[in-house]
């Protein structure tokens, strides 16, 4: 007689733990030839404002980071494209100039007419894998 038949418990299985994963690109147009192979559609991008300390404790690094990224539609693996747009030097731990920003804008805007010529739904933010 097995446990659940003597005391009426549902014995469950543990839940499929599944790993999730990251895929990183060197370039956007890799990203773009697998995201059609794996027939996702949606797509994420963004520009990230990124401030690191230097060896002076009143100089900060900022840099401007475009991000793509992708979900399949499992939700487990996270495509990802990145590309420094622009690093300055500030006193402030945020960026204070306009020129990168607008570099940044540009960018940005070229990389979604690309996304959008090639079939892509193109929205603005990140995807990011949940942390554990």
């Amino acid at each position: 007689m097995s446990r659940s038949e003597r005391d009426g418990s549902n014995v469950l299985p543990l839940p499929h733990a599944r790993a999730y994963q990251k895929v990183e690109y060197p370039s956007l147009r890799h990203l773009m030839d697998d995201l059609a192979l794996e027939q996702v559609r949606g797509v994420r991008l963004d520009v990230f404002e990124e401030a690191r300390a230097s060896e002076l404790s009143f100089v900060f690094y900022v840099t401007l980071t475009l991000y793509v990224t992708a979900l399949d539609a499992s939700g487990y693996t996270l495509y990802e494209y990145k590309e420094n747009i622009a690093t300055a030097a500030s006193t402030d731990p945020v960026l204070d100039h306009d020129e990168p920003r607008l570099r940044a804008q540009r960018r940005m805007e070229e990389v979604f007419r690309d996304l959008s010529a090639a079939g892509f739904d193109v929205r603005g933010g990140r995807y990011a894998l949940p942390r554990t």
